[in-house]
């Protein structure tokens, strides 16, 4: 079946808008909707799932149809949900409307306001801190190693953690731990005061949407 892209004007009443996305109950799936355009002659919806690093290289509309990657093709008529799939990798869906005329769907390349946020598969990451005395050469310096061990991260989980140093005038001080570094190394060293507790945090509020962060009893 031949796809032939057509120019945005601009309209509002050709474009998609108002994307906003649930999570499924067990955090595997997103569930999209979106409002559709006002001039019902655009009644199906084109849905590419697109990553956060595939946008950062500068994909488009075109490029998406040479890849030849699934398409959730929406009628307005019999419309549901799009579903994406999610993993650790930060993933979106770009949307575009479209219609069927003669033998060819004509896709609208609209520029703004079609795109979702990027969600990820919610994980749940533990940590704990261990606390070692330093040997017998260092036993008058006032500190002590502390590792952080972090648990449950997915592969390929990108961003990071936070973690303060809590109990000698340094409480409000963070300190970012790279989620990639941390599932590979599975560790951190770092040298805290004697009076010091290590808490780890998230970096952003944000984060809550995709990661549970307990402390490991």
């Amino acid at each position: 079946m031949r796809m032939l892209i057509e120019e945005a004007s601009g309209e509002r009443q050709k474009e998609i808008h108002g994307i906003s996305g649930e999570y499924s109950p067990d955090g595997a799936e997103l569930l999209l909707r979106w409002d559709w355009p006002e001039n019902e002659r655009y009644d199906l919806c084109f849905a590419f799932d697109v990553t956060q690093e595939e946008e950062r290289r500068g994909m488009d509309l075109k490029e998406l149809l040479r890849s030849r990657r699934p398409v959730d093709i929406i009628s307005l008529h019999t419309w549901h949900p799009h579903r994406i799939r999610l993993s650790a990798e930060a993933v979106g869906a770009w949307l575009y409307p479209a219609r069927f005329e003669g033998d060819a769907y004509y896709i609208l390349d609209q520029q703004k306001g079609n795109r979702s946020e990027y969600y990820r598969r919610k994980a749940s990451i533990r940590w704990r801190v261990f606390y070692e005395s330093m040997d017998r050469l260092l036993r008058k310096v006032p500190c002590r190693r502390a590792v952080i061990r972090l648990e449950g991260i997915p592969q390929g989980m990108a961003g990071c953690l936070v973690y303060r140093c809590v109990g000698a005038g340094r409480d409000g001080i963070r300190f970012g731990i790279d989620l990639e570094f941390a599932a590979r190394e599975q560790t951190l060293e770092i040298l805290v005061g004697k009076g010091e507790k290590v808490v780890v945090e998230l970096s952003d509020p944000g984060q809550k949407e995709y990661l549970n962060l307990t402390a490991a009893g």
